[in-house]
């Protein structure tokens, strides 16, 4: 498992990229307060051949592979054809990070945008996205950790809720 510090370091420098981006998934529910941990970040992205091609050179100092290539190829040699790619799941040097066209149960970037919070982290200002959708997010999975992290969001949403009154 990469340590929190790796994690961070992966953020700051997508952040500092200039390529727009929502964090979603388990970071994101962690930027909410939930105590689960991830080992991961998921971002949602334009996953356009100009943003694929800046996230191959982003990444190529921590010898990027994409996850999904039995041949274990470097991220700049696979995949080769880079017009259609749907999700881009990276494992570096400083984690692992995946890169998502559209969220389930919420929809495409715009539409995660939209909705999403902007924080600042480590410094950097970032777009994460909203509680609603993440908890939607989380709901079309299905999966048990993610019921799991469902369960704290919508306690952490009453909380906040409650602190508004």
């Amino acid at each position: 498992m990469k340590s929190d510090k790796t994690l961070k370091e992966l953020l700051c420098l997508l952040a500092d990229s200039g390529i727009p981006f929502v964090v979603v998934g388990g970071y994101a529910a962690m930027m909410h307060g939930s105590s689960l941990l991830t080992q991961d970040i998921d971002i949602c992205a334009v996953l356009s051949p100009e943003n694929i091609t800046k996230i191959r050179t982003l990444l190529a100092p921590y010898h990027p592979i994409h996850r999904g290539n039995p041949k274990k190829l470097a991220l700049s040699e696979f995949p080769k054809d880079i017009t259609a790619i749907n999700n881009l799941y990276v494992s570096t040097d400083l984690g692992q990070i995946d890169f998502i066209r559209s969220i389930g149960g919420v929809g495409d970037f715009e539409r995660v945008l939209k909705n999403a919070v902007e924080v600042t982290v480590f410094g950097r200002k970032c777009h994460v996205i909203s509680i609603d959708d993440l908890i939607a997010a989380k709901i079309f999975m299905k999966r048990p950790h993610d019921i799991a992290t469902v369960k704290q969001l919508e306690w952490i949403k009453k909380e906040l809720a409650l602190k508004k009154k």
